[in-house]
Order: C-alpha cells, then structure tokens, then sequence
C-alpha cells in the first residue's frame, strides 16, 4: 500500500496553498505549514481513535460523496450543507469535546486567524476522510489501514507540533514531541 501521509499531501499542490492563501488573506508559508500539521495531527487521531464500526461507517459514508473527484474545488467552494455534516460529524468524534480547542491551536501554531484555522481544519479534515474512506470502499480493510497509519507514525510525527500534545492522548507522542520539544533547546 502507497504511504498513506504523502498520498494525501500530495493533493495539496502549489496551485492549492497558492488559492487558499489569496481566499484566506494568509501567508503561503503559513497555509502551507497549518495543511501539514492538521493532516498529520488528523493521522494521528486516527490512529489514536482505533478501529470500530461506527467509525469505519462515517469514514465509508464520506468516501461515497466522492469529495476526490474535485479536491481543487474542494478548497475554493463554500462546502454545501452535507459536507458541512459529514465534516462536523468526522470531527467531533475524532476530537469529541476538544474540537474548539484544535481549531485554536492550529490557528497559534499556524499564525493564522482562528476563522482560516477552522476553513483549513475542515477541508483537510473531509479530504482525510474521504481519502480513508474510498480506501475503504475499494476493500481495503480498517485494520489494514490502522496498522499502515501505525507504522508511519514515525514519520508524520515530525509535523505535529509539542503544542499539539496536551490534546493528543496517546503517550508514546507524548513522549515524541517532548522529547523533539528539548532537543530543539539544543
């Protein structure tokens, strides 16, 4: 199977960051560092999330809106009132309670404002899901995905800033980002 984390960040183009920024009125530099760091940490809370039915049924039913097709448009139009569904529903149970807080620190670790954090967060938020979940349609099985996601943590890791890891459960990345926090002292 393809490397999941690139795989995705490969439908970031120059072309999109580049849209983005002049709709958002950002720096190139800082849409560009919020997509890594939000399709990493939205990786990461994946993996943390583990695999379940109802998971698997929300990632499914976003792969079926074949959100793909147009990933271009995807970041240029206004989402429609199903994609707004399908983001919220995949976010808050990803997130639950700290949904909030995530747009936040994405924004302070960005340096964008909080409104192109929570734009940014849930267009890389449907775009991670419905990746995951045409993977899924295709009979590619959960579990399968989980473990590739798992063995590339180490990998992708790297994007997720040690501010990210109060809202971060897993302690195997807590330990990773403090560790990576005091040799950046160094």
């Amino acid at each position: 199977m393809e490397y999941l984390f690139n795989s995705i960040s490969e439908f970031i183009t120059p072309e999109i960051v580049k849209n983005t920024s002049k709709i958002l009125k950002e720096e190139n530099s800082k849409v560009s560092q919020a997509f890594q760091t939000t399709i990493a940490s939205i990786l990461e809370l994946i993996v943390e999330k583990g695999e379940n039915k109802k998971f698997e049924s929300i990632l499914k039913g976003i792969g079926n809106m074949h959100i793909l097709f147009s990933v271009s448009n995807l970041f240029l139009d206004k989402m429609n009132s199903k994609m707004q569904n399908a983001c919220t529903k995949f976010l808050k149970y990803i997130l639950n309670d700290r949904l909030k807080e995530y747009y936040s620190l994405i924004s302070d670790i960005s340096h964008i404002s909080l409104f192109n954090s929570t734009y940014i967060v849930n267009k890389i938020a449907l775009l991670v899901s419905a990746f995951l979940g045409e993977k899924l349609i295709s009979n590619i099985s959960f579990s399968a995905l989980l473990d590739q996601l798992e063995d590339e943590k180490n990998d992708f890791q790297i994007y997720i800033p040690f501010e990210l890891s109060k809202l971060l459960e897993q302690s195997h990345l807590k330990s990773f980002l403090a560790q990576k926090f005091w040799v950046s002292f160094f």
